[in-house]
């Protein structure tokens, strides 16, 4: 049963395992539940057409909306993978079914059963008697006026008595007969593009949402799965443990599916050489796999951090990689204090020190992978967090879906993955 009600499609509860199709106009909502009597994992496996633009909400308890759902799939169906499904052909193609008697050169006894696209739809009974006594069965297919392709099998009384198995067209003889034909139908091929995902689902009544953010009515389908084992196997190489892979000796990668004398990255970004499985990254370039934007000199010449592949430099020093001191006159104090003419001394502001006030004055100590700022916080280098720049950071992604410890991302319970979005 499918009830529309404030720009929304709901098709009800559907089973798990069984198929839905909906055709969903541009800006509607097409509404589902599944009920799942355990947790699990589920997948969802969905067609769309080529110019398809559709977001998959999904949300426990509650129907999902653009800004409140458990889960989001966004699919462009020009970026799927494509297949070819054979469908109906258009306005002339038709299907004719007929079963008739005739007994004379223009009555008989029969019945004719017709659809047809084009302009004479319909469905049509007759009945006729007439001279020629015969019995006969048709079944035929027509594309035009009078084009059909048959196979008939026909008795006739009369000169020639017999049953035969004949060709014709859908124009009767002049003798009474029955026929059987069957005839083609035309078909053409429509392209699907079809996505698929994995979602742990926990149990309840979870509401599904299916938006069509593009221009056109689209023709949307779906079915689910139940993944049995976990989604993330190891590759037989490891064992999985809160929500990630730990490998065996000798392997290695998400999947621990990569030897350990090989680089997950066999290119390095393009930013490196792999040597005996470990990426060694040109200038300007650090992270496992050379993925990380990184300053010229690392150290910043020690006058300096690197953040974001940029040296932010320490009061009084400049360059790219603060390489260069900066010349201040003695009256400007560094911009951090006031000069007095008759001493030619410097009185600092607060947290800063120095004869010339470039020293900062911090309550914290910042470490070897940060420096003060302010003269109460640390600002960290790339890949190092905490108040003191103390911890190994991990994924912006990972704080969203699992906690960081010591670099490595543990996901919550349905994430899995090296930074726990899958």
């Amino acid at each position: 049963m499918f009830l529309v009600e404030n720009n929304t499609i709901d098709s009800g509860e559907v089973d798990v395992g069984r198929r839905a199709i909906q055709d969903v106009p541009p800006g509607i909502f097409w509404r589902s539940q599944i009920y799942i009597d355990q947790p699990q994992f589920l997948k969802f496996n969905i067609s769309v057409q080529r110019e398809a633009l559709v977001g998959v909400y999904g949300r426990k308890g509650l129907p999902p909306s653009h800004t409140q759902y458990d889960f989001v799939e966004l699919l462009d169906g020009s970026r799927l993978l494509s297949k070819e499904k054979r469908s109906l052909s258009d306005a002339d193609d038709g299907v004719v079914v007929a079963i008739s008697a005739r007994r004379g050169e223009d009555d008989g006894v029969g019945v004719a059963i017709s659809a047809r696209r084009g302009e004479d739809d319909g469905v049509a009974i007759s009945a006729r008697r007439g001279e020629d006594d015969g019995v006969g069965v048709a079944i035929s297919a027509r594309r035009g006026e009078d084009d059909g392709v048959g196979v008939a099998i026909s008795t006739r009384r009369g000169e020639d008595d017999g049953v035969g198995v004949a060709r014709r067209s859908s124009r009767s003889d002049e003798g009474g007969g029955v026929s059987v034909g069957v005839a083609r139908r035309s078909t053409r091929s429509v392209s699907v593009h079809e996505a698929g995902f994995i979602q742990f689902m926990d149990t309840g009544v979870w509401h599904l949402a299916f938006y069509n953010d593009g221009r056109n009515h689209e023709q949307v389908s779906y079915s689910t799965v139940v993944i049995a084992s976990c989604p993330l196997l190891c590759s037989g190489n490891g064992q999985y443990s809160r929500g990630r892979c730990q490998c065996h000796s000798g392997w290695k990668g998400p999947e621990c599916a990569v030897p350990s004398s090989r680089c997950v990255d066999a290119h390095c970004g393009g930013h490196g050489v792999c040597i005996v499985g470990a990426c060694i990254c040109n200038t300007g370039h650090k992270g496992a796999n050379c993925e990380e934007v990184d300053c010229m000199d690392p150290s910043c010449s020690a006058h300096g951090v690197c953040v974001h592949g940029e040296c932010r430099c320490q009061p009084g020093r400049g360059g790219a990689s603060c390489e260069l001191p900066k010349a201040m006159c003695p009256d400007q104090c560094s911009g951090h204090g006031t000069h007095d003419a008759e001493t030619g001394s410097c009185a600092c502001d607060p947290s800063w020190t120095g004869s010339d006030c470039s020293q900062e004055v911090c309550t914290v100590n910042c470490g070897s992978r940060g420096v003060c700022y302010g003269g109460t916080a640390c600002r960290c280098e790339d890949g190092w967090t905490g108040a003191v720049c103390e911890l190994k950071a991990c994924h912006p992604t990972c704080a969203k879906n699992g906690v960081c410890k010591d670099g490595k991302c543990e996901c919550d319970q349905g994430w899995t993955g090296e930074h726990c979005n899958i």
